[in-house]
């Protein structure tokens, strides 16, 4: 097999893996249940209430340079 066959298969295989997700992540995917959503966005919002460690590392990093606002 020429090497330049395995040298340029990327590039319409990246294209193809492209054509692929996009098609994936775009499809119907019919109407959510009113329960189902509601459980959804309070995992989502219990998630965004949890502490993060890296924030508040990076808030206490700040406080101790001299130079930061």
């Amino acid at each position: 097999m020429p090497t330049w066959i395995l040298w340029l298969s990327p590039v319409p295989l990246s294209g193809l893996a492209a054509v692929l997700w996009n098609t994936w992540t775009s499809r119907d995917r019919g109407a959510a249940q009113a329960k189902e959503s509601v459980e959804q966005y309070a995992r989502f919002l219990k998630a965004m209430d949890a502490p993060d460690p890296a924030r508040d590392l990076a808030a206490t990093r700040l406080r101790k340079c001299p130079g930061a606002r």
